[in-house]
C-alpha cells in the first residue's frame, strides 16, 4: 500500500538525525555542549514513525478490510534488517582490534539483543546509563530505540485492528486514552526508575501513539483548505518547539515525560499543518533537507558504531576528529542507502525466495559469532602471557553488587535497598564510584545492611554550583537521593560518601558532609583513589609495554595532586566524628600506584574505577583496621 508522499517529513527526520548525531559527537560552544537536548531527535522518529505506519494500515484497512500482518512485518524486515545487519558485519573487525575481553563480551550480548529486537531490554538490565561516558564506547547502544519502536509494532497493528473492526467509530478518543495513560505512566515512572523509563516500551508507546492519533485525526477529520492562518502559524510553532528542546533541554529523569511533549507536539504541528505554499514545509522539502532524510536511518545506524570505535582509539579528542567521523558516517550511509536499503526495499528487485534466505543465513552468522565470542570469555589469549593474565582478570573484575544482590530487592527514587531492623543499616551515597565503596564495604563487614544511591555520572553533591552545566541533569538525582535520605535518617546507622573527588566540587563536598553531620549519621568517607590521564589496560595492551615497565607508564600517567584533596577534606570529615578512609594511600603508598597488585590482579581497569579484586583487597584492609566498626553492638 503506498501513501502520498510528503517531502517534507523526510526533512523532519533530517532535523531528528542530525540532533541526535551532533548530541553524540559532543562538541562545545563556548565550553557548553552544543544541542545538549539532541537526544529528542528520537522522539521525533518515534512520532514520524507511529504517523506513517499507522497511514499505511489505515489506506490498507479501507481498501481490504483488514491489516495483513504478515505483510506489514515483511515490509518492516526489508527496511530495518539489510542495513542493521551489514552494519553488525563491518563492526566486528574493529570490535575485535579495540575491545578488551569484557567489552567484547559486552559488544557480542548486545548484538544477540539487537538481533531479537530486545537491546533496550538488555541495556536496561545491564545499567548502561544512556549519555553517560561509558555508554559512549557501546557500538550499539543505540539500537535501544529499534527495540522499542519494532516491540511497538508487535502489539499495535493487533490493537488498530481490533478497534478498526469493533469500534472505528470511538478510534481516536481509544488512542487518545491510551496515549494519557501511557504519557502519565512515563512522567511516574521516569522519577522511579529512569533507566526503566528510558529504554523500555511502557513509558515510550505515546510517543509513537501520538503520530497513530494524528494519523487517525487526518483521515477521519481532513485538514480543510481555507484554514490559512492555521496553516501559516503551526508549523513555524511546532519548528520552534523542536528547535528550542534540543537547544536547551537536558537528560534527567523527567525525560520521557511531560517535558518530552515539547518536541512530540512539535513534529506533530509540522505534519498535521503543513502545506505547499508556507515557509517552514518549503524549507522542509527542500533537496538538501530530502536528501539527508532519506538517508537518515543509515546515518542512525552507522553513527553511534563509528564515534565509538573513534573514542576508543582515541581520534575523538578534537572537532578534527568528530568531523572526520561524521563525514565517514555520511559516506557509508550513503553507500548503504544505494546497495542495500532500496534494492531490498522492493520485492521486485529483491524476491523472497532471496530475501529471506539471505536474511536468515546472515542473521544466523552474527548470532553464531557473538554466541563463540561470548562462550569463549572475549578471547583474553589474543594477547601475549602478561596481557592475558590481565585481561582474563578483566573479564569479571567488576562484580556490580548494586544490581545483583541489592536492587532486586527494592528499587525507588533511584535508590536499591530498605533499612533492616536487626543491622546496621549504611546508605552507601554516590556517582560511578558508588559500586567501588559498596564492594568494599560489603567485603569488609558481610553482616551490615547496605542501601545505595549510586547514579553515574552524578556526585552525590547537596548543592551543585561551580560545576559545569553538564551536572544540571543531576540536579533532580540528587533532589531525590537526598529527600530519600531524609526519610530513612531515623532508621540508618552511617551514610557512606564514596565519589571521584575534584577541586570544583570540594565546596559541594564540605556542604554535604556537614548536612550529613546535622542528620546525627555517622560519616564514613571514601576519599580520592588512584586517578590516571588514560585508561590503563587499553593502555598498557596497545603500546605491548613490558611487565617490567608496566608500572613506569602507570606512574607517569598518574596525577598525583588528588592527594591535595584528601588534604583539605580530611579534616572536615574528622571535625564531624566521621572516619575518613584513605584509598589512594592504600593503593599508591610513596606516591606510587601499581596497577598489578601483589596477588597478580587489576587494580583499575580504566582512568579509576576500581575492579571488583581491588575493593575486596581494600575492604580486606578496612577490616583489619577498624574490625568492629560496624557490628550491631
Amino acid at each position: 500500500m503506498e501513501i502520498k508522499y510528503r517531502p517534507e517529513i523526510d526533512g523532519l527526520r533530517t532535523i531528528a538525525v542530525l540532533s541526535v548525531i551532533i548530541y553524540h559527537a559532543e562538541f562545545l560552544l563556548g565550553g557548553h555542549k552544543l544541542l545538549p537536548g539532541g537526544f529528542l531527535g528520537v522522539d521525533v522518529f518515534f512520532v514520524i514513525s507511529g504517523f506513517l505506519i499507522t497511514s499505511l494500515m489505515m489506506k490498507e484497512f479501507e481498501k481490504t478490510g483488514t491489516i495483513s500482518i504478515r505483510n506489514f512485518y515483511e515490509r518492516r524486515a526489508r527496511r530495518l534488517l539489510p542495513a542493521l545487519l551489514v552494519v553488525m558485519l563491518a563492526s566486528m573487525p574493529f570490535a575485535w582490534l579495540y575491545l578488551l575481553p569484557e567489552q567484547l563480551i559486552d559488544y557480542a550480548k548486545s548484538l544477540i539483543s539487537s538481533l531479537l529486537f530486545g537491546s533496550n531490554f538488555y541495556w536496561n538490565h545491564s545499567l548502561q546509563q544512556y549519555g553517560a561516558e561509558s555508554g559512549l564506547l557501546k557500538p550499539f547502544l543505540h539500537t535501544w530505540s529499534l527495540a522499542v519502536e519494532e516491540q511497538y509494532y508487535i502489539v499495535f497493528p493487533l490493537i488498530l485492528l481490533a478497534i478498526y473492526k469493533w469500534c472505528k467509530s470511538h478510534s481516536i478518543v481509544l488512542l487518545l486514552a491510551g496515549l494519557l495513560l501511557s504519557l502519565q505512566f512515563a512522567e511516574w515512572m521516569s522519577p522511579q526508575n529512569a533507566s526503566f523509563s528510558f529504554y523500555l516500551l511502557p513509558s515510550r508507546f505515546w510517543e509513537l501513539l501520538a503520530g497513530g492519533l494524528l494519523a487517525n485525526i487526518l483521515h477521519f477529520h481532513p485538514q480543510k483548505e481555507n484554514d490559512a492562518l492555521l496553516n501559516k502559524t503551526m508549523p513555524i510553532l511546532g519548528l520552534f518547539l523542536i528547535v528550542h528542546s534540543v537547544i536547551f533541554t537536558r537528560l534527567s529523569t523527567t525525560h520521557p515525560g511531560f517535558v518530552t511533549l515539547m518536541p512530540v507536539i512539535g513534529t506533530i504541528l509540522i505534519i498535521w499543518f503543513s502545506s505547499k505554499n508556507e515557509l517552514v514545509t518549503k524549507t522542509l522539502s527542500s533537496k538538501s533537507f530530502v536528501f539527508v532524510g532519506l538517508i537518515s536511518y543509515s546515518l542512525y545506524l552507522w553513527h553511534y558504531p563509528i564515534f565509538a570505535f573513534f573514542r576508543i582509539e582515541g581520534l575523538f579528542d578534537s572537532n578534527v576528529g568528530r568531523i572526520a567521523a561524521i563525514a565517514l558516517t555520511f559516506l557509508l550511509s550513503m553507500i548503504s542507502v544505494k546497495i542495500l536499503e532500496k534494492p531490498f526495499r522492493s520485492a521486485k528487485t529483491t524476491p523472497n525466495r532471496i530475501f529471506i534466505p539471505l536474511i536468515i543465513v546472515v542473521t544466523a552468522l552474527i548470532a553464531g559469532l557473538a554466541f563463540f565470542i561470548v562462550t569463549n570469555q572475549g578471547f583474553s589469549d589474543r594477547y601475549t602471557s602478561v596481557f592475558s593474565t590481565m585481561t582474563k582478570n578483566n573479564v569479571n573484575q567488576r562484580r556490580n553488587l548494586l544490581k545483583e544482590e541489592i536492587c532486586k530487592d527494592h528499587n525507588e527514587d533511584s535508590v536499591c535497598g530498605r533499612p533492616k531492623e536487626d543491622k546496621v543499616n549504611v546508605f552507601v551515597l554516590g556517582d560511578s564510584h558508588g559500586v567501588d565503596g559498596l564492594n568494599t564495604l560489603i567485603t569488609a563487614y558481610p553482616d551490615a545492611n547496605f542501601i545505595i544511591a549510586g547514579q553515574s555520572g552524578c556526585p552525590p553533591l547537596i548543592n551543585l554550583n561551580g560545576l559545569t552545566p553538564s551536572y544540571k541533569k543531576c540536579s533532580s538525582v540528587n533532589k531525590a537521593r537526598f529527600k530519600k535520605i531524609e526519610q530513612l535518617a531515623p532508621e540508618l546507622d552511617y551514610i557512606a560518601l564514596s565519589q571521584v573527588p575534584g577541586h570544583k566540587k570540594i565546596k559541594g563536598t564540605i556542604e554535604t558532609i556537614n548536612w550529613i553531620s546535622n542528620l546525627n549519621l555517622k560519616l564514613l568517607y571514601f576519599g580520592s583513589g588512584p586517578r590516571f590521564k588514560n585508561e590503563v589496560v587499553p593502555e598498557i595492551i596497545r603500546q605491548q609495554i613490558p611487565s617490567d615497565k608496566i608500572n613506569e607508564l602507570i606512574n607517569e600517567m598518574a596525577g598525583f595532586g588528588q592527594f591535595k584533596i584528601d588534604d583539605i577534606l580530611e579534616p572536615v570529615v574528622k571535625k564531624n566524628d566521621g572516619i575518613y578512609l584513605k584509598k589512594r594511600a592504600f593503593f599508591c603508598p610513596h606516591d606510587s600506584c601499581s596497577v598489578i597488585m601483589t596477588d597478580g590482579s587489576l587494580m583499575t581497569y580504566d582512568t579509576g574505577h576500581l575492579t571488583y579484586d581491588a575493593s575486596k583487597a581494600f575492604g580486606l584492609a578496612l577490616k583489619e583496621k577498624f574490625p568492629d566498626l560496624l557490628d550491631k553492638n
